[in-house]
């Protein structure tokens, strides 16, 4: 959606990326303002990168016999979101951020990279392990850190829950021309 661009490996210059355009390893792929793009992997799983963001296809492997997946992605700027799922049993996938490493068990998270540092939530049952300066922190279900550059990583937090709807009540029918929502804290 929007203005998404790739870089070959032999290129010099980026062009534009068609919808459903086929990407090979060590291909560079990054969105501008107000765009996103989903990439799709055989398997179906698929990593969204929001707007502004940058990523390289590192490898995308599969092993025909066992049906095993294995992929390395590389976030240079932005963010994107993971959702690892589908037919075949992923062997692996790997992460690569400057300066951060990472052991990823989880199936469903969101990373984000920018000058200031990198920032981890983890949305599944899966462990997910962020390593720095020597430092690890281990997320779960719903739990997030940051990791400030040249820094170790933060304590654990608890990401908040989705706000919810207090009024109008579910199926209230409302006959003005305007309704006031209000929303939990």
């Amino acid at each position: 959606q929007g203005w998404v661009e790739g870089q070959l490996p032999q290129d010099l210059v980026w062009s534009d990326r068609d919808l459903n355009a086929v990407l090979i390893e060590e291909e560079k792929v990054r969105t501008l303002s107000r765009s996103s793009a989903q990439i799709t992997f055989r398997d179906e799983s698929r990593l969204r990168l929001n707007a502004n963001s940058q990523a390289l296809i590192q490898r995308m492997r599969v092993d025909p016999l066992s049906r095993e997946e294995e992929a390395k992605v590389s976030l240079i700027e932005g963010d994107f979101y993971a959702l690892l799922a589908g037919k075949s049993q992923r062997k692996s996938f790997e992460l690569e951020i400057p300066e951060v490493e990472t052991a990823i068990d989880s199936t469903n998270f969101w990373v984000r990279r920018d000058t200031s540092g990198s920032k981890f939530t983890n949305y599944d049952e899966g462990v997910r392990q962020v390593s720095a300066q020597g430092e690890s922190v281990d997320l779960g279900r719903n739990e997030a850190t940051l990791v400030r550059t040249g820094a170790p990583p933060s304590d654990k937090i608890d990401i908040l829950q989705a706000p919810e709807l207090q009024a109008p009540q579910d199926d209230d029918v409302v006959f003005n021309a305007s309704v006031e929502l209000a929303w939990s804290g």
